[in-house]
């Protein structure tokens, strides 16, 4: 279940974080399908290597934006005063994680 006091673009990182899990496989995918020829195979793999780039991207800059280092920081604060004191993230407690807030 999404959190209400949860930022909108902290939701849209975990997105392109969970996306960017499949990158590799998604671009080295032209590779594994047969075709007829060099040429092809090159084209498909430069087009899914632009998209790759561009979500690394993507996630590079939600990751540095303004809010994004509000939050690390807060949270590295947090660890330095109480690192015992975090309870560690299960899925199994949260359900709904995978399900995108739209």
């Amino acid at each position: 279940m999404a959190n209400p006091n949860q930022n909108p673009a902290t939701g849209e990182q975990s997105d392109e974080l969970r996306n960017l899990r499949s990158t590799v496989p998604r671009m080295m995918e032209p590779m594994s399908v047969p075709s007829s020829s060099a040429e092809a195979v090159f084209s498909t793999v430069r087009e899914s290597t632009k998209a790759a780039y561009s979500e690394v991207r993507e996630y590079k800059y939600l990751a540095t934006d303004e809010q994004s280092t509000k939050i690390f920081e807060r949270a590295k604060h947090s660890r330095k005063e109480n690192p015992k004191g975090i309870k560690p993230w299960r899925a199994r407690d949260d359900p709904d994680w995978l399900t995108p807030d739209t």
